[in-house]
């Protein structure tokens, strides 16, 4: 199974939140692929405190609430895939929110630029990133559990957020599988 046909089959999942059945289909799927290098990633996932991405949330809503009121925000990681040396997620703000059916509406932020903020926990699997080569199947399902680790730090994260009801998006650059929470 091919990674588009990986990530449509989870889509409905994520729209509801379920990591863990996201990742159970994403798993399926590389039991079918020769074993990998990458097969580390099975056991891994960030170890940044929920309740510090939060305040950083926090404080970067606070800010952006100064020059315009905030109806949305959108989370991404770093092309960590081709960046191996540090993985990190970016902030955005935006007056209105574009709803999850289009995302055309993300890439036009309102945002002034926030620091990035560094992910941890997977250090070992970027030094997989860094001494193999990529292109195969394995390893693009592969870098769809990392988005989705990153996607429930920040699932995570909401609990400790004081943001309202401000929905927040969040997905890896250049991928489409987008959550919302």
């Amino acid at each position: 199974m091919d990674w588009f046909d990986v990530a449509d089959e989870a889509t409905p999942h994520l729209l509801r939140n379920d990591y863990a059945k996201c990742e159970e289909i994403v798993r399926k799927a590389l039991f079918e692929e020769p074993p990998s290098p990458f097969d580390h990633v099975l056991k891994s996932e960030f170890t940044n405190d929920p309740r510090d991405v939060a305040i950083e949330i926090n404080a970067f809503v606070e800010r952006e609430s100064k020059q315009f009121a905030v109806g949305a925000i959108y989370t991404e990681t770093n092309g960590f895939d081709i960046n191996p040396d540090r993985w990190y997620f970016d902030l955005f703000a935006y007056q209105t929110d574009g709803g999850i059916e289009d995302t055309d509406w993300i890439s036009n932020w309102q945002s002034d630029l926030w620091p990035e903020c560094t992910l941890t926990g997977m250090e070992d699997l970027q030094q997989i990133y860094a001494s193999n080569e990529l292109g195969s199947e394995a390893a693009y399902l592969f870098s769809l559990l990392v988005v989705i680790q990153f996607q429930k730090l920040i699932y995570s994260a909401r609990t400790y957020m004081n943001i309202g009801d401000i929905p927040v998006y969040s997905t890896g650059h250049d991928y489409s599988f987008i959550a919302r929470c």
